[in-house]
Parts: structure tokens; C-alpha cells; sequence
């Protein structure tokens, strides 16, 4: 078993309430700082099929004030 602590990058449909709010979340959990966490429509950031189904979705789902509309710069 490995207990190193979680690492790398985690991507996120920016645009989605859900997705911002369970960020957040995992952010809150994440006591290393090891996980960094980036918006799908970020520059240079590509898309795939997952993504877009939960953009297609995304509206459906509960969650908070969307990470691309409270940091317009990052996305």
C-alpha cells in the first residue's frame, strides 16, 4: 500500500457550479498542498468526450458561483 500523500494536478470544468464547489472541497481536504487544480478552459488546456458531456450537463447539477465567473482572468 502506498501512503504517500496525493499529488499532481486536478482539471475542472471552470464554468460549472458543481465542479467549483467539489474544487473547492478537495482543495479544503488537500493538507499536503501537493494538489493543484486548473480550469478546462484555461489556456493551452484541451477538452475531451467526459468534458464535454458535463458541459453539455452542466446546468443540472447544484453547486456554487462558477470559478470562471469569480476569476474571469484564469479562464
Amino acid at each position: 500500500m502506498n501512503d504517500a500523500p496525493m499529488s499532481g494536478t486536478l482539471f475542472f470544468d471552470g464554468a460549472c457550479g458543481m465542479c467549483t464547489r467539489s474544487r473547492d472541497l478537495l482543495l479544503r481536504f488537500n493538507r499536503t498542498g501537493n494538489l493543484q487544480t486548473e480550469p478546462l478552459q484555461a489556456h493551452g488546456v484541451v477538452e475531451d468526450a467526459v468534458y464535454r458531456w458535463v458541459a453539455r450537463h452542466r446546468y443540472r447539477f447544484p453547486g456554487t458561483t462558477p470559478y470562471c465567473e469569480s476569476h474571469p482572468g484564469a479562464c
